[in-house]
């Protein structure tokens, strides 16, 4: 029970004398820093950004002619490929789809398997295609 009693005894005389030692401290530094101030607010300036958002957008916009738009934003046809191409304009589109509506699935090729003799007296799966594989 002492122990217990010692131990509390020295946790409240260790919290005491830092207590002590930092309550000088720190109006030491309060003295020096001048007291506790906030730091200066920085408000938005809201008359210089409406100004400077006005002034950036008084330049005219850039006028798109039908060709630009429908290849921009048209859905994907033959009208809308040969638009694009007019413009000067890329087909490309994200994805796998053009602006002419065709979707590029690679090359196809046709195979045929067949049983062929491997020189052994047996025979081996083998595969012929048509075309470049």
């Amino acid at each position: 029970m002492t122990t217990t009693t010692n131990a509390h005894h020295g946790r409240r005389a260790f919290f005491a004398q830092a207590v002590t030692v930092a309550a000088p401290v720190a109006a030491s530094m309060m003295l020096i820093n001048g007291g506790v101030t906030a730091p200066p607010a920085h408000a938005l300036d809201m008359d210089a950004f409406a100004a400077s958002s006005l002034s950036s957008s008084s330049s005219s916009p850039k006028t798109m002619s039908e060709d630009e738009a429908l290849c921009k934003y048209g859905s994907p046809s033959l009208l809308t490929g040969e638009a694009c191409v007019r413009s000067g304009l890329s087909t490309k589109r994200v994805g796998s789809l053009n602006a002419f509506g065709k979707v590029d699935r690679g090359d196809f090729v046709r195979c045929k398997q067949f049983y062929g003799d491997d020189g052994n007296g047996g025979y081996v799966k083998k595969t012929e295609c048509d075309g470049p594989r």
